[in-house]
Order: structure tokens, then C-alpha cells, then sequence
């Protein structure tokens, strides 16, 4: 009797623009795939487009680290701009009960994590073909390492793929902000605060080994992309030094 009542309050309160319903994370699973694939191939033009120089300039004393970040920064205000124009249509189609300055911020990430995995991509493979690759890079991360279509539980070998892949965080986090916080108690009505699917979020938790707050998942995922930088920076330091003499 108190689930059903609680359930009835719920569905008795007039929904809000952005709580009419929670999408589903496979729509924001695609959405997510597309974004990191288009970002890759856009930005490994950042090095790619431009190796006969940097090697011509690295042969008389370029210094590379500070070559490698000047780079990365001036990117930072594309990112940004990249990011707005995601996420203002988004925000206007997609129905979530996350605020949107989350929604901004869990995207900006995940569009830099997809500017550093250009740059990763541009020091291995010929500029021509990076389009290419970034799809499967997308896919490897976005649907392998995800924890949505693969749960960790099903390759616990591979835990260590799935704590690096920053849209794994990128999804967990979503998932807290648009499924955990709203849908665990009732937010309005006589029954306000009652348990409401707090059993059937624990499931879906527990196989799905999302168990982190959105701002703990965001900076998980910051850490992820700060590795990736640094392994940036070491490829692009280490790599074709015959180039660079």
C-alpha cells in the first residue's frame, strides 16, 4: 500500500518542463559515441596536419613539452565552443531531471577526453585515416568499456579498462544524477521522502557497478584524461626522434 501511494503522488504532481520522463542511457549511449568520434577526428588535426613542422622545428631546439601544451590550450576555447553547440540543442530535446549546468559540465569532459584521444591517435596513425580509427576508438571506449552494454561483472579481468574509460564515468555519473538522486525517494506530495524504487536502483546498481556520486564520477574522469595527457606528452616527446635531429 505505502509503494502504491507513494507512486500515486508521484504521477498526481504536475511534471516539469525537464521531468516529464528519464530517458533512457542507451539513447545517451549513442549520443555519447558520436560526440567522442567526431571530436577525435576533428582534433587530431591538431598534430597531424602539422608533423613536417613540428619535426623541422624540433630539429633546432623546439622544446616539446611547451610546444605540446601551447597546442592543447588554444584548443581549450574550440572544446568549449564544440561543447555549447552539443549541448544547447540537447538540452532543449533531451528530457532529464540532471540540472544542465551538470549536463554542460559531464559533456566538456567527455568532448576533452576526445580532444586528448586526437591528439593519441594523431602520433600512430596517418593523418588520412583518423577519421576512420576515431570511430572504432569511439566504439572500443563508448560500447566496450562503457559498463552498458558490457558490465564489469561480465570481464572482471578487465576492471582496469573499465576504470580508465572515461565514458564509463561519464555514464555513471549520469546515471546518479538523472536516476539515483530524482527516482530513490518521492520528492513531492504527502509522501515526500518514502522510499520509492530504492529496490529496483539497487539492482540496477549492483549490476551495473555504478555506485559513485556524479561529481565523484566527473573527477574520476578528470583523472582519466589528465593520464591520458601526460601519455600525450610522453609519445609526442619520445616518439620518431630520427625526425627530430
Amino acid at each position: 500500500m505505502g509503494s502504491a501511494r507513494a507512486l500515486r503522488d508521484v504521477c498526481r504532481i504536475p511534471c516539469r518542463r525537464n521531468e516529464r520522463r528519464a530517458q533512457p542511457l542507451c539513447g545517451k549511449r549513442h549520443a555519447t559515441r558520436g560526440a567522442l568520434r567526431r571530436k577525435g577526428a576533428n582534433f587530431a588535426a591538431t598534430f597531424g596536419c602539422e608533423t613536417a613542422q613540428y619535426w623541422r622545428e624540433a630539429s633546432v631546439g623546439l622544446n616539446t613539452p611547451a610546444y605540446f601544451f601551447a597546442k592543447a590550450i588554444a584548443d581549450m576555447p574550440f572544446t568549449f565552443l564544440h561543447t555549447l553547440c552539443i549541448w544547447a540543442p540537447f538540452v532543449s530535446i533531451f528530457v532529464t531531471p540532471m540540472p544542465q549546468g551538470e549536463v554542460f559540465f559531464s559533456l566538456w569532459l567527455l568532448l576533452t577526453f576526445g580532444a586528448a584521444s586526437g591528439y593519441f591517435l594523431s602520433f600512430f596513425i596517418p593523418y588520412g585515416y583518423c577519421g576512420l580509427v576515431s570511430v572504432v576508438w569511439s566504439v572500443w571506449w563508448c560500447l566496450l568499456f562503457s559498463g552498458m552494454t558490457i558490465g564489469i561483472h561480465d570481464m572482471p579481468q578487465l576492471k582496469f579498462m573499465f576504470y580508465s574509460s572515461p565514458p564509463r564515468w561519464y555514464a555513471e555519473g549520469f546515471f546518479y544524477a538523472s536516476t539515483v538522486i530524482p527516482y530513490k525517494k518521492v520528492r513531492y506530495g504527502p509522501t515526500k521522502g518514502d522510499i520509492w524504487l530504492k529496490v529496483s536502483l539497487a539492482r540496477m546498481q549492483q549490476s551495473m557497478a555504478f555506485h559513485q556520486t556524479f561529481w565523484q564520477s566527473m573527477g574520476w574522469m578528470f583523472l582519466s584524461i589528465c593520464c591520458l595527457t601526460l601519455i600525450n606528452l610522453f609519445c609526442i616527446t619520445t616518439t620518431r626522434l630520427d625526425k627530430k635531429v
